[in-house]
C-alpha cells in the first residue's frame, strides 16, 4: 500500500497515457474503417475545387459536388505545400446515402478533359483505369 501511495502521481500519468493511447487506436480504427465502407459501398463524381483557406495549423480547399442534382460543399485538409488550382476537377468518393456528411476529394485523381459531366447517382466504379487497391492506400494515409 505504502509503494501506491508513494509512487502515486507516477501511476497516475502512466495510467492517463495507456488511456491516451487506447483513445488513439479506438479512434484510428474507426477511421479506417469508415473509409473502407466509403470504398466498397461509396460512388464517385467530379468535385470542383474552391478557394484555397490558409490557417495556422492547417489549409484546405473548398470544394464542391453535385449528386442527384443537389449541391454539397465539403472541405479538403492539405499538407501546406500542396497547391491545386481553382475551378480544377477532381473525381469525389462519396456515401450515396450521406453524400454531405461522408464524402473526400481523391486528390490524385483529376478528371481528364474528355470526361464532361458525371451521372445524377454518381458511378460505380471510377470511370478511368485505377485499381481499387491503390485509392484504398490514399485513403488509409489521408
Amino acid at each position: 500500500m505504502k509503494f501506491f501511495i508513494k509512487y502515486k502521481y507516477i501511476f497516475i500519468a502512466l495510467m492517463g497515457i495507456v488511456v491516451l493511447y487506447f483513445f488513439v487506436h479506438i479512434g484510428n480504427n474507426w477511421v479506417k474503417n469508415k473509409n473502407n465502407i466509403l470504398l466498397d459501398s461509396g460512388r464517385f463524381t467530379i468535385g470542383y475545387v474552391g478557394q484555397p483557406h490558409k490557417q495556422s495549423r492547417s489549409s484546405y480547399y473548398d470544394y464542391v459536388f453535385y449528386v442527384n442534382n443537389n449541391k454539397h460543399k465539403r472541405r479538403h485538409y492539405i499538407p501546406r505545400a500542396t497547391v491545386l488550382d481553382k475551378n480544377s476537377r477532381y473525381f469525389v468518393i462519396f456515401n450515396p446515402i450521406n453524400p454531405k456528411k461522408n464524402s473526400l476529394l481523391l486528390q490524385p485523381y483529376p478528371v481528364p478533359d474528355s470526361i464532361t459531366s458525371a451521372p445524377p447517382e454518381g458511378w460505380k466504379e471510377l470511370p478511368i483505369p485505377v485499381d481499387k487497391e491503390e485509392i484504398r492506400k490514399f485513403l488509409e494515409d489521408y
